[in-house]
């Protein structure tokens, strides 16, 4: 009993330390925000959902202890509550007629991640709104100011046309980052023999029934609303696209597979990927949409 506690102690301190960290500037690389959440993952992958829950108070009140209330309701919304969901759907099973035991689908703990996120962006726009000001007005005064610690005059510059996408952008990493650090937590908890659920089949991925729901009326709204709207329906748009991404690249290594050496093939595709993101990004999300109608991978296998 005392190792998985020690385990769950560590874990809490590391999040927390990484968390801190960053927060006051004081994180040797910035890179290192993007992990905070790996402790608290891993200990649940490993040890089980309670022992997710104990170490996530413990790093709560570390952050508030030392960063005060406001980092530690930051540290619950934007770390411990993803974390716990993704333990615990990933978690979940039962057992079939034959006896095997089936798991959890990674489709569909990614669209209720999803929902997640979505509603806290969607939840922070409003506040914004309603509190501080107009959103477009708040996050173009934003840029330019961004832009002047960079030693870039953006005094009097017009609102870009992509303004509206930035509170996507920005809940799309979010989620981007969670998800892999779940995969990253499942394979140190494979590594160390600790695991609970065996590691899904990427290939398999299928997205969640409700997300072509919410991606066509966002999709609408984009193209047709304008002010605050358009700004709720835009990062609805971008983190939608999110489950799409993942099946298409479900579907680009079913393609692998086909080559004598399938790791060259990806390897070559996940460096255009660096080179070309967005781009290639969007046409492997457009990938991802026609495997939803015509199960290219059915094709392919």
């Amino acid at each position: 009993m005392r190792q998985p506690l020690a385990i769950a102690a560590l874990a809490a301190a590391a999040s927390a330390l990484l968390y801190l960290a960053y927060s006051s500037g004081m994180a040797v690389l910035p890179l290192f925000a993007y992990f905070v959440q790996l402790p608290l993952l891993f200990v649940g992958l490993a040890l089980g959902v309670p022992h997710a829950g104990l170490t996530a108070l413990l790093a709560l009140l570390v952050v508030g202890l030392f960063g005060g209330w406001l980092a530690a309701a930051l540290y619950l919304v934007l770390e411990s509550l993803p974390s716990l969901l993704v333990t615990r759907l990933a978690l979940l099973s039962r057992r079939q007629e034959n006896g095997e035991v089936e798991w959890y689908p990674p489709g569909l703990l990614v669209g209720q991640l999803l929902l997640y996120c979505l509603g806290a962006v969607l939840l922070g726009l409003l506040a914004l709104q309603l509190f501080v000001g107009d959103v477009a007005t708040v996050l173009a005064t934003a840029l330019r100011e961004t832009l002047a610690m960079f030693g870039v005059d953006a005094e009097g510059m017009a609102p870009p046309a992509w303004l509206p996408l930035v509170p996507g952008i920005l809940g799309l990493s979010w989620l981007l980052m969670t998800c892999i650090n779940a995969v990253l937590a499942q394979a140190l908890a494979q590594r160390a023999q600790m695991a609970i659920r065996p590691a899904p089949s990427f290939v398999t991925f299928m997205v969640a029934p409700w997300t072509l729901m919410l991606l066509l009326p966002s999709a609408l709204g984009t193209a047709f609303l304008s002010g605050t709207p358009l700004f709720f329906a835009a990062t609805a748009l971008v983190m939608a696209a999110v489950p799409y991404m993942f099946q298409g690249l479900a579907v680009i290594h079913v393609l692998a597979r086909r080559a004598r050496t399938p790791a060259v093939p990806l390897t070559l595709f996940y460096a255009a990927l660096l080179f070309f993101s967005w781009p290639l990004i969007l046409g492997v999300v457009g990938l991802g949409l026609v495997e939803d109608w015509a199960g290219l991978r059915r094709r392919l296998i």
